[in-house]
C-alpha cells in the first residue's frame, strides 16, 4: 500500500485540502492552517515592535531576546515556535536574519520546517518556500545576507588595523 501526499501550491491562509493516494485511490483531507511569527531581537536597547506590527495577522507569536548567532537549540522560542508547526502551516519572520545569521543555520532551520510539511516566509524580502521560484529565491537571498554581513565583518576588521597601525592599539582597556 502505498501512500502519496500532494502538498497545494499556493494554499491561503486558513483551510488547505491535501490529497492522498492510498492503495490506487485519492483521499482528500482538509486541515487548518496557520501562520506562526517569530520575532527576535539581539540586545535589550532593540525594539521589536516594528517586527510584532509586521506579523500582526500570525495566529500565533513567539518572541525572544537572543542573539541569532545562536544555535537553535539555544533559541528556546524558537524551538517552540517549530514545534507548533503542523502540514499547511507557515512560519513567518519580519526579516531573514531574524531566524539566523548564517547560512548553514538558516538552510538548517528551513529545512527542519519543510520536513514537516510546513513553509517559511519572509515579510521585508517578501519570501516565502511554498514554490519552486519561491524556494530558488530564497536560496539566493540567504547567500546575498551571509555575504553582506562577512563584508561588514572585513570593513570593521580593516578600519580597527588601520586604528591600530596608525595609534599602535586600539582605544580601551589595556
Amino acid at each position: 500500500m502505498s501512500h502519496v501526499t500532494e502538498r497545494p501550491e499556493n494554499p491561503s491562509h486558513g483551510w488547505v485540502c491535501f490529497k492522498t493516494l492510498v492503495g490506487g485511490i485519492w483521499h482528500s483531507q482538509e486541515v487548518t492552517t496557520h501562520r506562526i511569527g517569530y520575532c527576535r531581537t539581539s540586545t535589550d536597547h532593540q525594539t521589536q515592535q516594528l517586527q510584532l506590527d509586521a506579523l500582526a495577522d500570525c495566529d500565533q507569536l513567539f518572541t525572544e531576546n537572543v542573539s541569532g548567532a545562536k544555535h537553535l537549540e539555544e533559541r528556546p522560542e524558537l524551538v517552540k515556535a517549530l514545534d507548533q508547526l503542523r502540514a499547511g502551516d507557515q512560519l513567518v519572520v519580519w526579516r531573514l536574519d531574524r531566524l539566523s545569521r548564517s547560512l548553514p543555520e538558516l538552510l538548517s532551520i528551513v529545512s527542519l520546517i519543510d520536513d514537516k510539511g510546513a513553509d517559511f516566509a519572509s515579510v521585508t524580502e517578501k519570501l516565502e518556500t511554498r514554490s519552486p521560484g519561491g524556494k530558488l529565491v530564497f536560496h539566493i537571498f540567504g547567500a546575498l545576507a551571509e555575504w553582506e554581513r562577512d563584508i561588514i565583518r572585513t570593513r570593521v576588521r580593516a578600519g580597527m588595523d588601520a586604528y591600530i597601525n596608525e595609534h599602535g592599539a586600539m582605544p580601551g582597556r589595556p
